[in-house]
């Protein structure tokens, strides 16, 4: 699952790069801001909320509905490995920062950076929980 994931992903953060309209870039980036200021650590339900905004923005500009069901299918699968992964010390302050490079390459509306950095993000989702599992192969997303 977790490299149909990240294929998904980065895809559709390539996609919505080009596709993603300035309302929605406004308000991920003061949602952004305002989780950022408050800081995240501390903050877990918050930051859940965020991340859920944040990819299913992602997701909808991507503009293929077919990919958003399969994406929407593994986020209700991998859920407890999301809320595991996010626990992990310094995990939401990290997640975070790789989420504020996907936000300003969209801005830019950068289709390589933006799927370099959803693959970086989506990538260390599943090193950390990789790590979380005592390093077997477990199929997360």
């Amino acid at each position: 699952m977790t490299e149909l994931r990240e294929v998904l992903e980065v895809h559709a953060a390539r996609r919505a790069a080009k596709k993603i309209d300035d309302a929605t870039l406004q308000l991920l980036r003061a949602a952004f801001d305002n989780l950022a200021e408050s800081g995240v650590e501390g903050h877990f339900e918050k930051f859940l909320k965020f991340d859920d905004l944040f990819h299913s923005a992602i997701h909808r500009a991507a503009s293929n509905r077919k990919i958003l069901e399969m994406i929407r299918n593994l986020r209700d699968q991998i859920q407890w490995v999301r809320v595991s992964n996010a626990i992990l010390p310094g995990r939401v302050v990290e997640s975070l920062a790789e989420m504020k490079l996907v936000l300003e390459a969209l801005e830019r509306r950068d289709e390589q950076a933006a799927a370099k950095a959803m693959s970086v993000h989506i990538g260390n989702i599943a090193k950390r929980f990789q790590t979380l599992s005592g390093g077997s192969k477990v199929s997360a997303a």
